[in-house]
């Protein structure tokens, strides 16, 4: 999405003056993106840690977290799971999204040979030659349902901060 580069490049600019004969500057993204994250938090520091910024990785799992919390308290059946727990599973989904390739074949699909260049014809044991790690392999029964709601939760943050943000700055455009 074209408002994800341009904050990747926003966080990394020297140069955050604003400049009026242009219709938007790195800084006018930055702010953008700070009012967005009123209305999508998780959103937003998700695209922070997309952009490289590594300490956004604590946000979203705070807030993720906080969401895993509430949705297993609010839905049927009713549960209460801790804090840490929730954390844990965020954490999880996260490292998933982050590198969903399986970690045996390296994300190809098929066994390496020792020594060779090449890989051989036999699909890796592990991912069955999908070249990805199997998401719901990484919670145990009493989680899944919950780690498939943050994944979820995950992929609809990411849609909703870069159309808020784009909003906000066609609203300065006119």
């Amino acid at each position: 999405m074209w408002i994800n580069e341009r904050y990747a490049g926003a966080i990394s600019s020297k140069d955050l003056k604003s400049d009026e004969r242009t219709t938007f500057s790195d800084s006018d993204v930055l702010a953008a993106m700070g009012l967005a994250g009123k209305s999508a938090p998780l959103g937003v520091a998700l695209a922070r840690l997309l952009a490289g910024d590594g300490r956004a990785a604590e946000d979203v799992v705070a807030l993720l977290g906080a969401g895993i919390v509430a949705h297993a308290f609010l839905n049927k059946p009713r549960r209460e799971i801790s804090h840490d727990v929730a954390r844990q599973i965020a954490v999880f989904v996260l490292d998933w999204f982050r590198d969903s390739a399986c970690r045996v074949c390296g994300g190809v699909g098929f066994q390496r040979i020792e020594g060779a260049p090449s890989l051989s014809d036999n699909p890796c044991p592990v991912c069955r030659g999908s070249g990805k790690r199997n998401f719901d392999g990484m919670f145990d029964a009493h989680d899944r349902e919950l780690a498939r709601w943050a994944a979820a939760k995950v992929e609809s943050e990411q849609a909703i901060a870069g159309p808020i943000a784009m909003r906000l700055i066609a609203q300065r455009m006119f």
